[in-house]
């Protein structure tokens, strides 16, 4: 229904209701029941977030791996190695390149991948699975933003085909919180966030979407750019007027992306722009 029309709709049901009053004497009058402010938080964690399993085929010679990941850029592909060393020591010593993993539409990928070649002496010992944030078409030196590590588990020596967790990259592990306050009477909503240890300068989009981190779904509405300081902070105040659809369903979530509002346009969706950096569902002010 339209705005206008509503509007006609309420117009003619206080008439009404006026007239009734004047035919029965009564001197009362109505008014509106008012809307409630509300405020809704998001505390803004690292993404993506996973788990991994290796294995060895031995009649194929190769090492296996299983990945399950979760706060990937919608479509998305993403190169996946094993080094030697850690996570918190990185090396570009590669044991095995893998094929890209593909994000489905809501930001997740499940793959069972083999490695693009043998690795006759199996899975080696002091290693770490490393996610890239572009797919391998796409990688180039480490300082090119393609080879950027957005997610890494270290493979325990005694136990290396065992389940693990993936985690975002140590190093840059930027977090933020969010606040909404919602003003019901006059369909406005008030953004106040934080952001600290992004990469200094740098800019990103800053989003209101359905769904949750783990399962993106289609924007509710963009906010303003953020962009970091010399240190990596960053804050956002920005008032929405004329809200169309107060108040807020549920399963809404706020995400800063890698990239920045004119990056993701002219790039595409698909490129690592849209990766987010940080994540957090809504929901009631503690």
């Amino acid at each position: 229904m339209s705005l206008h029309h509503r509007a006609l709709r309420l117009a003619a049901t206080a008439t009404a209701l006026l007239g009734a009053g004047c035919a029965s004497g009564s001197t009362s009058t109505s008014t509106a029941r008012p809307v409630p402010t509300t405020q809704l938080t998001a505390r803004l964690d690292n993404e993506p977030t996973g788990a991994v399993k290796l294995g060895f085929d031995a009649k194929t010679v190769r090492i296996t791996v299983h990945l399950q990941v979760s706060g990937l850029g919608a479509g998305s592909a993403h190169a996946v190695d094993l080094h030697h060393g850690s996570c918190l020591a990185r090396t570009a010593d590669a044991v095995a390149a893998f094929p890209d993993i593909a994000a489905d539409a809501t930001g997740t990928a499940t793959a069972d991948l083999a490695s693009t070649a043998e690795v006759p002496k199996g899975i080696p010992q002091d290693v770490y699975v490393e996610v890239h944030l572009g797919g391998r078409a796409a990688l180039g030196s480490p300082a090119d933003p393609q080879s950027i590590p957005i997610a890494c588990t270290d493979v325990p020596n005694k136990a290396p085909t065992s389940s693990l967790a993936l985690f975002p990259t140590p190093g840059h592990r930027p977090y933020g919180t969010a606040t909404l306050t919602i003003d019901g009477t006059r369909r406005s909503i008030s953004v106040h966030l934080t952001a600290a240890v992004l990469e200094p300068k740098s800019v990103h989009e800053v989003d209101v979407d359905a769904g949750s981190c783990a399962a993106q779904g289609a924007m509710r509405f963009a906010l303003k750019d953020i962009t970091a300081d010399d240190g990596g902070s960053a804050e956002l105040s920005q008032v929405l007027g004329n809200v169309a659809h107060l108040p807020l369903p549920a399963g809404s979530y706020v995400v800063i992306r890698q990239g920045s509002t004119s990056a993701i346009a002219s790039s595409g969706r698909q490129s690592p722009f849209f990766q987010p950096v940080l994540c957090g569902a809504l929901g009631p002010k503690p």
